[in-house]
C-alpha cells in the first residue's frame, strides 16, 4: 500500500532542485552582491567578481539550468500534468519563473557583471544590487509553485482513488495554512502537532489511519515521544499509524571509508548539520522502536532504496544522481562554520576539495539511502 502513497521520485527531485536553487538565489541576492559593496579597490572587486562568478557557475548556474530542463521536460510529459490541473498550473507557472529569471539575468544582471568586470565601479556594483530583485523574485515564486504543488493533501486525495470501495471523512493538519488549497473534499486544519491538545476535541479516539511522512528534518529529537504519543490519543482502538521517514546515511557493511573518503564525510556532513539543529538523522531507524514505546502493536517496516550514482536502479540515472546527491552535498556550504567541522573539513578550502571528488566516488561505488514505511496498531480493548 505504502508504495502508492509517497511522493512520486520525479517530483521528489523536482522540488530538491527547486529549493537548491531557491537557497542558492537569495543568497546571492542577499549576501553575495551586497557583499561586493564592501570592496572599494577597483582590481580586489574585479578579481572578485571574477571569482564568484566562476563558483557560482558550478554551485548555481548548472543547478538552475538543470532545474529548468526538468521543469520543461515534467510539463510536457508528466501524466498528472494532463489530469490534475493543480499540478498543470503549477509546472507551468515554475517554468515561467525560471524563463523571466533567465531573461533578466542575460538582459540586466549578466552585462552588468561584464562591465564590473572591465572597470570595478562600485556605481555598477549598487545598480545591479538594485536590479536582482527581479530574479530573485521568480526564483521564490517558482519555490511557492513548488510548494504550492506538494502541500495540497497529496496522499489524502489519493487514498480515495486507491481504495475507492470505502467512505473517506479527510483530514490533515499543518502548522501554517499559507499554502492550503481550496479542496472540499479535504478538511485542513493549522496545527502544531507537538501540542497535546487537538483543533477539535472530537478528534480523540476518533480516527481510523493517521499518515506522517518526512519531518525527520523538521521535528528535534526530543519532539517524537510527545509526537506519537499525540497520535495515539487520536485514533481509534485498533486504528493504524503509518510513518514514512528515511535512512539517509547509507550503512553499507562493505563500505570501505578508506576507499572513499568523501562518501565517508558526506554521511559525517549530514549528521552534524542536523545534529547542530536538535534533529536526529538516523530518526529513521528508530520508527519501531518509537511506536512500540508509544504503546502500539503490529508493528511492521517495508522499505525501498533510493539508489544514487552507482547504486542507481536504471543506468540513464546513475550520472544525473550523483550529480544531484552531490549539489545537495554543496549546498552546504552556507551552512559551514569558523573554524570548520572536527573530522570533515578544517575551511571552505577542504570542503570544496571534497565536494570536487565527490562526484566521481559516487559514480565509482554509489550511495542509497532508504525510505521506511513503518506500520502500528492501537491496542483494541482487552474483551472480558
Amino acid at each position: 500500500m505504502a508504495s502508492h502513497l509517497v511522493l512520486p521520485l520525479d517530483i521528489a527531485v523536482y522540488a530538491l532542485l527547486s529549493s537548491y536553487c531557491l537557497c542558492g538565489g537569495i543568497m546571492e541576492h542577499a549576501a553575495i552582491f551586497r557583499g561586493w559593496t564592501r570592496v572599494h579597490e577597483p582590481q580586489q572587486l574585479k578579481a572578485l567578481q571574477t571569482t564568484s562568478g566562476f563558483g557560482a557557475l558550478f554551485t548555481y548556474v548548472a543547478p538552475k539550468t538543470t532545474l529548468t530542463l526538468y521543469n520543461a521536460y515534467l510539463t510536457a510529459s508528466h501524466p498528472s500534468a494532463a489530469t490534475d490541473s493543480t499540478v498543470f498550473y503549477c509546472l507551468n507557472a515554475g517554468l515561467s519563473a525560471l524563463l523571466v529569471s533567465w531573461a533578466s539575468s542575460a538582459l540586466v544582471q549578466v552585462p552588468l557583471q561584464l562591465r564590473i568586470q572591465q572597470d570595478g565601479s562600485q556605481a555598477l556594483v549598487r545598480q545591479l544590487n538594485q536590479t536582482t530583485w527581479v530574479r530573485t523574485s521568480a526564483i521564490v515564486l517558482h519555490g511557492l509553485s513548488v510548494f504550492w504543488m506538494l502541500a495540497r493533501g497529496t496522499w489524502l486525495l489519493e487514498l480515495p482513488q486507491i481504495y475507492s470501495a470505502y467512505q473517506w471523512d479527510l483530514y490533515g493538519i499543518d502548522i501554517t495554512s499559507a499554502l492550503f488549497p481550496a479542496e472540499p473534499r479535504l478538511h485542513l486544519r493549522e496545527h502544531d502537532m507537538r501540542s497535546p491538545v487537538p483543533p477539535d476535541p472530537e478528534w480523540v479516539n476518533n480516527f481510523d489511519i493517521i499518515h506522517q511522512r518526512l519531518l525527520l528534518w523538521g521535528l528535534r529529537a526530543s519532539d517524537w515521544p510527545t509526537v506519537l504519543q499525540n497520535h495515539y490519543s487520536l485514533l481509534k482502538p485498533g486504528g493504524w499509524i503509518q510513518l514514512v521517514e528515511g535512512e539517509w546515511v547509507d550503512e553499507d557493511p562493505a563500505f570501505e571509508p578508506q576507499k572513499y573518503p568523501n562518501i565517508a564525510k558526506l554521511s559525517q556532513m549530514i549528521e552534524w548539520v542536523t545534529w547542530k539543529g536538535g534533529m536526529d538523522i538516523n530518526t529513521g531507524y528508530y520508527l519501531e522502536d518509537m511506536l512500540r514505546k508509544a504503546g502500539f502493536v503490529g508493528i511492521s517496516k517495508t522499505q525501498i532504496s533510493l539508489g544514487y550514482g552507482a547504486k542507481a536502479r536504471e543506468n540513464s540515472w546513475k550520472q544525473r544522481s550523483a550529480h544531484l546527491w552531490a549539489e545537495e552535498f554543496g549546498n552546504m556550504r552556507s551552512r559551514f562554520p569558523i573554524g570548520g567541522i572536527d573530522g570533515i573539513a578544517r575551511d571552505l578550502v577542504e570542503f570544496d576539495r571534497i565536494l570536487s571528488r565527490l562526484g566521481p566516488e559516487l559514480l565509482a561505488y554509489g550511495y542509497a539511502p532508504t525510505l521506511n514505511f513503518v506500520i502500528g496498531q492501537k491496542p483494541l480493548p482487552i474483551q472480558g
